[in-house]
């Protein structure tokens, strides 16, 4: 990732940088920040994991319906700022029950890095949406 040049649009303007260019530009110290877990590091959360998520008998995997209050906040500051996602809304996937686990277990993670993967992903495969 760190040999990666990233490029976007602004307008009309077209910018390229270096991954520790544009998290500099962010105002992000690119040292601290590569200390931390990696979010396309974590584990995947098995269907049996996920109940802690869930009110007392409740446990719906991959819905949203019956979350708890907390994760249910993360999830939705999540979903509606830096983890945008397209499609079904109710749907709880990776790596948002991963994120959340994360947060809430006070886990520092490189969303910058999730970040950037998204764009280089969506630079390869035109079809997927950027939503960021």
């Amino acid at each position: 990732m760190e040999d990666e040049l990233l490029t976007w649009m602004t307008g009309k303007k077209i910018f390229t940088a270096s991954f520790r260019d544009f998290a500099t530009l962010i105002i992000l110290d690119y040292e601290e920040m590569k200390t931390r877990k990696s979010v396309g590091d974590l584990p995947p959360m098995q269907e049996h994991e996920t109940y802690v998520f869930y009110s007392d008998g409740k446990h719906h995997h991959g819905a949203s319906k019956d979350i708890r209050r907390y994760p249910s906040l993360i999830f939705s500051m999540l979903r509606h700022t830096i983890m945008p996602k397209v499609g079904n809304s109710d749907a709880v996937r990776i790596p948002y029950y991963e994120a959340i686990q994360a947060i809430m277990s006070r886990d520092k993670l490189n969303i910058v890095e999730w970040m950037a993967a998204r764009m280089v992903e969506c630079r390869l495969d035109r079809r997927g949406a950027l939503v960021f």
